[in-house]
């Protein structure tokens, strides 16, 4: 198998973003985003089912382009079921809940702007 040269690592290195929650204190990534297109990036829906409501409590980092954006729209996979999404999030704040990530079409869509509102 060949190994990748450092022009494709630092390619696709550009193209992902960690996820921080913008009311924390200490920043500590929660989650990872990739970009797909022009301002709009996939995460996992358990990372944002929480916040849906709160999107400006969360920015996107990109370590690799020292760039933050905000997420301004997100649109969930169609047969993703919210509420029981929301349910297994919430609970997880407080114990462990590994089949969170196993969710059935679990992925979500951001629609990023560049920068940060405060």
């Amino acid at each position: 198998m060949r190994q990748p040269s450092a022009p494709e690592i630092n390619k696709f290195a550009r193209s992902t973003g960690l996820l921080i929650d913008r009311c924390i204190q200490r920043e500590q990534p929660f989650g990872t985003v990739w970009l797909v297109g022009e301002n709009l990036a996939v995460t996992t829906a358990h990372h944002i089912v929480l916040y849906t409501d709160f999107l400006p409590a969360i920015k996107v980092r990109f370590p690799s382009m020292n760039q933050e954006w905000e997420i301004s729209e997100v649109s969930f996979h169609p047969r993703f079921d919210q509420a029981a999404g929301f349910e297994l999030a919430e609970r997880s704040l407080s114990e462990p809940v590994p089949a969170m990530a196993l969710q059935d079409h679990n992925v979500v869509l951001l629609k990023l702007s560049r920068g940060l509102s405060d």
